[in-house]
C-alpha cells in the first residue's frame, strides 16, 4: 500500500484485496484511479507481485547497482513511470479496467 508516495510493505497491501479493489474501481477509469487504486488495480489484472509492486514504488537502483549494470555510471536518475490501458491487439484484450 501506498501512502504520500513511500511503500508501506506487503502488511499494508493486504488490505487491498481483490474483491475490495476490484468493487471499488469496476467504474473508475484507470486514469481517475489514485496511485494506491492504479497499483491494486495492476497487481488484480496482471502477474505482478507484491514484491514486484514494491519494486515500481520503491526502486533500490543504488549507485552501485547502477554501477554493475552500465559502463562508466556516474548516478541515477528517477523518471515517471506509467502505462498505457485499453489495447486489443489480435483479437486480444490487454489491461482493460472491465473484464
Amino acid at each position: 500500500m501506498v501512502d504520500g508516495g513511500r511503500y508501506l510493505g506487503e502488511q499494508a497491501d493486504v488490505h487491498l484485496n481483490k474483491n475490495q479493489n476490484g468493487n471499488k474501481n469496476k467504474d473508475k477509469k484507470f486514469r481517475d484511479m489514485d496511485r494506491t487504486e492504479r497499483l491494486g488495480h495492476l497487481r488484480d489484472q496482471t502477474s505482478l507481485t507484491e514484491k514486484d509492486i514494491g519494486d515500481i514504488v520503491n526502486p533500490e537502483y543504488s549507485f552501485e547497482n547502477a554501477d554493475q549494470m552500465i559502463e562508466n555510471a556516474i548516478g541515477t536518475l528517477s523518471l515517471p513511470l506509467g502505462i498505457a490501458t485499453n489495447f486489443i491487439i489480435n483479437g486480444k484484450k490487454y489491461m482493460r479496467n472491465h473484464p
